[in-house]
């Protein structure tokens, strides 16, 4: 990497660690960052943001879609971090304009993900309790209140407010969000704190470690859930898809989308409205209950 385009990336992320933006977040944008400025080197672009130009931004985003090693979310994902990289260059006087102004993120294809099944969700509940008390009660936690892997992982014992079946936890931004849990997610947690963890640890979080020494780590919830479906013969299961089964199933039964937004911890309903998605077999059965027709056929009988 060039020593002077180092040294603006260097800066910039050091802002980002000065306006209090997680260790997470740093790192895509260094990531991100760097393979802006690989390119930039290989291509023989000048090294310098005050000789950029939206063309050669648009030229990078053409080069990241082509390039088999980056899928559309990751080309996304780095345009992303280096569209807010040009808005710093600007803000700090290192370019007199901000040149990724007219960039738009590459749209991504709208697939349709689908929730689990409620006979994978049975048995992915009952591998889990074989497995222990923590994993049953993480996959609880994942199951009925959609939170990240990360906020499992940051959860601690002092915000869980038992009584009052609430949850409080620290999300993207680090921004704190009040979640609720219900009845058989608490009685979870409630057996796990007292058959399994370690009383005399001083570790802050729920959920410790097979050593029980130290916080259990994105990882290894990950592994602990790859382990589980495969006892459990489900395909296709990873954390996230968890998050997106609690969302779909909670409109399904009844839930409001602003409610919806609040406990997933969305910064604006844009987000929330991919969830409002019915798939094929809703739409059928909204349609029964709903269809002009049928209704008034109804009322002609009566």
């Amino acid at each position: 990497m060039s020593s002077s385009l180092s040294l603006v990336i260097e800066s910039f992320l050091l802002t980002k660690q000065a306006e209090g933006c997680t260790k997470k977040t740093i790192q895509w944008h260094e990531s991100s960052l760097n393979t802006f400025s690989r390119w930039i080197i290989k291509e023989k672009h000048p090294q310098n943001p005050d000789e950029w130009d939206a063309t050669l931004l648009r030229q990078y985003i053409v080069w990241l879609q082509k390039n088999n090693d980056f899928s559309p979310s990751t080309v996304t994902t780095k345009v992303q971090s280096l569209l807010a990289f040009t808005r710093w260059l600007e803000q700090e006087g290192l370019t007199p304009t901000n040149v990724g102004a007219r960039i738009k993120k590459p749209k991504l294809p709208h697939v349709q993900k689908p929730p689990f099944m409620d006979d994978e969700l049975k048995r992915i509940i009952e591998w889990s309790k074989r497995s222990g008390w923590r994993d049953y009660a993480i996959i609880c936690l994942l199951i009925d209140c959609g939170l990240r892997v990360s906020e499992v992982c940051d959860l601690e014992i002092r915000n869980i407010h038992f009584s009052q079946g609430l949850l409080t936890v620290r999300g993207k931004g680090q921004k704190d969000r009040v979640v609720p849990f219900s009845a058989s997610t608490g009685i979870a947690m409630q057996r796990y704190l007292v058959k399994e963890r370690d009383p005399e640890t001083d570790v802050h979080q729920l959920f410790l470690s097979k050593k029980r020494i130290e916080p259990m780590t994105p990882n290894g919830i990950l592994q602990m859930v790859y382990r589980i479906a495969e006892n459990a013969r489900v395909e296709n299961v990873h954390p996230h898809r968890f998050r997106h089964t609690f969302a779909i199933n909670y409109l399904r039964n009844g839930g409001d989308p602003l409610t919806l937004r609040r406990i997933l911890g969305h910064s604006s309903m844009e987000m929330t409205a991919h969830y409002t998605n019915f798939n094929n077999n809703d739409l059928h059965k909204a349609h029964v209950d709903a269809s002009p027709l049928t209704n008034l056929m109804k009322k002609r009988k009566t």
